[in-house]
């Protein structure tokens, strides 16, 4: 499950992702720090598939294969990561530990409102 995947986003731009761990699992979202890309979350592999879970992990914008967007901010990340809502695998989050049924809650969760 090494192989990279790309997501257009609502604003035109690409975002590159891989899953690791089960293929049927639930899905995780996995989020790397800096510097670093999509390919940290590999150290989760063998952990996600004894626990049977898929871990989906991007690069955020700029880094790596995912187009570069100028002027962002930290807080427009929840509105890309929504965009990951439109994955296949990505049907209900957990960031956390609480848990996000849709893509709404989970930016919720990044701005520190209350989950419906």
């Amino acid at each position: 499950m090494d192989e990279c995947k790309m997501l257009r986003l609502q604003n035109g731009g690409e975002l590159a992702y891989v899953e690791y761990g089960s293929a049927t699992g639930p899905p995780v979202l996995f989020f790397h720090g800096g510097p670093s890309s999509r390919t940290m979350a590999q150290l989760t592999d063998t952990a996600a598939r004894e626990l049977g879970v898929k871990i989906i992990s991007a690069d955020r914008p700029g880094i790596r294969d995912s187009t570069f967007q100028p002027n962002r901010k930290l807080v427009d990340w929840p509105e890309i990561v929504e965009s990951a809502s439109d994955l296949p695998a990505a049907q209900r989050f957990e960031a956390n530990r609480p848990i996000c049924d849709s893509a709404e809650n989970w930016n919720r969760v990044c701005r520190g409102d209350q989950l419906k």
